[in-house]
């Protein structure tokens, strides 16, 4: 004696699911683990002995390590600043002093730009942009930002951001 015919749909629709249901565990997990591949932006916000403000970039995968931005020395830490290293992986993540103005996060390490006192600092895969300059990896060590460097109007704000895509003017 055969089965109902509703059994018999019914039992496919429930294999039909659960592969479904595989198929898609399966595929989110590969895109997580694509997208999280070359890992997160390491940015360590502390001041050097002398109480000057320093961010320090790494990236492990693409070679970048210890590039030292300092802040004029006439900029003063928050009140209250600790020392903090932040590994930017979700857009919830928030800088040590300044503001995060802008992330693209992806596909990690994604694109970080950040308003350190008045200064526009881009962490790109390919390059550095400090006010809107751009600076090869390969030739970035110490940088010191100076007051008279920044921008005209300063930094560009999300909202203005969002209006211009990534066409600055």
């Amino acid at each position: 004696m055969s089965p109902p015919p509703l059994q018999v749909l019914l039992g496919k629709l429930l294999r039909l699911f659960l592969a479904v249901i595989a198929l898609y565990g399966i595929v989110y997990v590969s895109a997580t683990l694509w997208r999280e591949r070359k890992g997160p932006w390491v940015l360590t916000f502390d001041e050097t002995p002398s109480g000057t403000p320093r961010l320090t970039i790494r990236h492990e995968k693409l070679g970048i390590q210890d590039i030292q931005i300092f802040a004029d020395m006439e900029e003063p830490m928050p009140a209250g600043f600790k020392p903090v290293t932040v590994r930017f992986k979700s857009p919830a993540d928030e800088p040590g002093f300044g503001k995060l103005l802008f992330t693209d996060l992806t596909f990690l390490p994604g694109v970080v730009t950040l308003d350190v006192f008045g200064h526009e600092v881009e962490l790109l895969p390919r390059t550095l942009v400090i006010n809107r300059k751009t600076i090869p990896w390969s030739g970035a060590k110490d940088i010191h930002l100076k007051p008279d460097e920044r921008l005209p109007g300063g930094p560009i704000s999300p909202q203005k951001r969002k209006q211009l895509g990534r066409e600055f003017p």
